[in-house]
């Protein structure tokens, strides 16, 4: 079976809600539509949102702590799987935890017993480490990822969303999700190694998103956005490097959604290439201090959201931050 829609008004032409679709008050309540042959025949089968449970690896990250607010709000059954210690986010009600890697299969086969949906967070990206030691960031990214799908295709998941990077791309300009990746970086390269495995899993009939997240940042990131505002003056090069800038909740937004998308791999960013020094420049009066680039930075960033744009669009820019 495989995820497909959500109801709100239940696709009655005329906006009535069934009375066994409708709460006391008779509005609307929230499901999503699992959707599947048997014997021949569609079968469809409602689960009301409230009860859908839901397993986000990396949970105590960044976006992943963002990501699991929102549906804990949303009334989510919510697993978090986290190599760290955990976050005071898994501490609420309607959140368990489990302190394990994905990179342990077993740790993963248990987590999703029972669970409908997947978000795929856990991730490396810390850049110096990556050079060093490579095969850790393989090992997780990579290796992490293969994990999860097959655990998740063993116990009868619905749908995984995969986080990838714009990193897959190198500098290949537009980023457009049709064009063949040239990744220069270790993350770069990981990502689009869990991308092939995520789009061989789809073809055996596990349904696979691949959300290529752009630069992300919001309140707890760490792209240049927050270094900026905290006080760093460092910039790599001359600052001509462009990145291409999505707010987190615009990310937690499309990721709620994305249950809904076909399987497929899309951008998630904005659109917009912000040159790194014009950043600085817009969040800071003072000069900054350029310092050599990295091994293999990458020059130019910026989403092709052609086939994003009908299911999705960023609400947050840089130019409206206060």
């Amino acid at each position: 079976m495989s995820i497909v829609s959500e109801h709100v008004d239940c696709g009655r032409p005329d906006g009535a809600v069934p009375d066994d679709w409708a709460d006391g008050d008779g509005s609307a309540r929230r499901y999503l539509c699992l959707v599947g042959n048997i014997g021949g025949e569609s079968v469809t089968v409602r689960v009301e949102e409230g009860n859908v449970r839901v397993l986000v690896t990396g949970g105590c990250g960044f976006i992943g702590i963002h990501l699991v607010r929102e549906l804990v709000a949303r009334g989510m059954d919510v697993r978090v799987l986290d190599a760290v210690s955990a976050h005071t986010i898994v501490a609420q009600p309607g959140v368990s935890f489990s302190q394990h890697t994905v990179t342990n299969y077993d740790a993963c086969l248990r987590a999703m017993r029972g669970v409908h949906l997947v978000y795929h967070l856990a991730a490396r990206d810390d850049w110096s480490p990556a050079v060093q030691h490579p095969a850790r960031l393989f090992s997780t990214n990579t290796r992490g990822t293969v994990e999860v799908l097959t655990a998740a295709r063993a116990t009868g998941v619905q749908k995984v969303i995969l986080a990838s990077s714009w990193e897959v791309y190198g500098n290949v300009i537009p980023s457009a999700e049709e064009l063949p990746c040239n990744p220069i970086t270790p993350v770069g390269a990981s990502k689009l190694a869990a991308e092939i495995a995520g789009r061989l899993y789809t073809q055996i009939g596990l349904d696979v998103v691949i959300l290529r997240l752009f630069e992300v940042w919001g309140d707890g990131g760490r792209s240049a956005v927050e270094a900026f505002m905290a006080g760093r003056r460092e910039i790599e090069g001359d600052g001509t490097q462009t990145r291409d800038f999505v707010h987190v909740d615009d990310v937690v937004a499309a990721l709620c959604t994305a249950y809904h998308w076909d399987p497929g791999t899309y951008n998630l960013g904005s659109g917009v290439e912000t040159a790194i020094l014009g950043l600085y420049r817009l969040l800071r009066t003072d000069e900054p201090v350029f310092v050599p680039p990295r091994q293999n930075l990458i020059m130019r960033s910026c989403a092709d959201m052609e086939r994003v744009g009908d299911l999705w669009q960023p609400k947050h820019m840089l130019e409206g931050m206060t």
